[in-house]
């Protein structure tokens, strides 16, 4: 099983607005070979930003042909506010009562093939098919094997929002999923702390990550290349860390990796094969995964480098550098005033932000900022 999720519009090569081909379309065809389709956000099909632009609406006739259910089977139902049932304390708990949906699956019109598989908010917060209303809910088509999740129907903006969507998605497929439809074995390495791609902001860390079904011992390599990580084997003595039995890694502390410490401001990227001599599918080459630490240097500045046609009030801010404690703020029409400037002689701040004068429009303007980290200042 396959799943796409769609985030509360549905693009025209699944389902082409409006309404155009009523039957057969890619969404229908999905459903119809066992797959699955989540949707987070507003109405099931109702229509289509494609283009940046809301184009024509299928309106609630689009759920209706991809489902071939009645039009009924949603409902306009803004504020409705559901009970949670046991079956979302055990695979969603990530949701808190009540769940607020604006658009809650009538479960009395989802009718043969399509059944409820699992209601995870309903009218009187039970799991059955007798209750009125249901958001987040699982439906599933007992002739074909498709899958169609409603989770947190609701618009209006994060105000009317469950607390995290991505994070209950993702309960959804690694709790419920897994576990009632079955995902099959998981042979490589998932889940990295720190999380793939993410900064960290200090100079060691324990990494860890979740062990694959068949592990027995773990492959690890680690390095500043993605591309050497990536290709390397147990020969490429500078990035193979070893053949360990735990499923974690100290990084940046004495007796691990990188022992003299993580550098501020670098990238390091990781990789962990999965072995089991006995098993002929072994070793399972895990992905590149990646982290970074925090620069020394202030970054991330708002407004970006280069950016045009600002507003006069413009608010300066950035995100700080390593353990820096207060912030030399430079700022001019003039790039050799600012970009020569001694280290540590501008304007100090204690925020990550700086109001400079009302600006003059078809100005160009100049700024950096210096990090005072003790005992040192970082440069901009």
């Amino acid at each position: 099983m396959d799943i796409i999720w769609l985030n509360g519009t549905i693009p025209s090569v699944l389902y082409q607005f409006p309404n155009v081909n009523p039957d057969g379309s890619r969404a229908e065809k999905w459903l119809d070979g066992g797959n699955m389709i989540i949707n987070v956000g507003d109405w099931f099909a109702y229509c289509s930003y494609e283009g940046g632009t809301r184009q024509a609406e299928n309106g609630a006739t689009g759920a209706a042909n991809i489902l071939d259910l009645g039009s009924g089977v949603i409902a306009s139902a803004d504020g409705t506010q559901l009970k949670i049932t046991p079956t979302a304390k055990e695979y969603l708990p990530s949701l808190t009562d009540p769940v607020k949906t604006d658009r809650p699956i009538v479960l009395a019109q989802v009718q043969a093939p399509w059944e409820v598989a699992a209601a995870f908010a309903s009218t009187g917060g039970t799991d059955t098919a007798a209750e009125a209303q249901a958001d987040p809910v699982v439906i599933y088509n007992t002739v074909t094997g498709g899958y169609v999740a409603f989770i947190n129907q609701a618009t209006g903006g994060p105000a009317g929002w469950i607390k995290d969507r991505g994070l209950t998605c993702a309960e959804l497929i690694g709790n419920w999923v897994k576990k009632v439809v079955g995902l099959g074995p998981q042979p490589f390495a998932r889940g990295p702390v720190p999380i793939n791609g993410s900064m960290i902001d200090q100079t060691k860390v324990q990494a860890s990550w979740q062990a694959g079904d068949f592990a027995a011992l773990h492959d690890v390599y680690f390095g500043e290349s993605y591309e050497k990580v990536s290709a390397a084997t147990p020969g490429d003595a500078d990035v193979y860390v070893g053949r360990q039995a735990l499923a974690q890694l100290a990084m940046g502390s004495p007796g691990g990796v990188a022992s003299t410490g993580l550098v501020p401001g670098k990238t390091y990227y990781w990789r962990v094969d999965e072995i089991n001599a006995s098993n002929p599918a072994s070793p399972w080459k895990g992905v590149v995964w990646s982290f970074w630490v925090q620069p020394p240097t202030a970054w991330a500045p708002t407004p970006a480098d280069g950016a045009k046609y600002v507003l006069v009030d413009q608010k300066l801010t950035w995100s700080k550098g390593f353990n820096a404690l207060f912030h030399y703020v430079y700022f001019d029409e003039d790039l050799d005033a600012v970009k020569n400037a001694p280290a540590g002689t501008g304007m100090p701040t204690a925020t990550t932000e700086f109001s400079p004068a009302a600006l003059t429009p078809g100005t160009t303007y100049y700024w950096r900022v210096d990090e005072f980290a003790p005992p040192t200042t970082a440069q901009g």
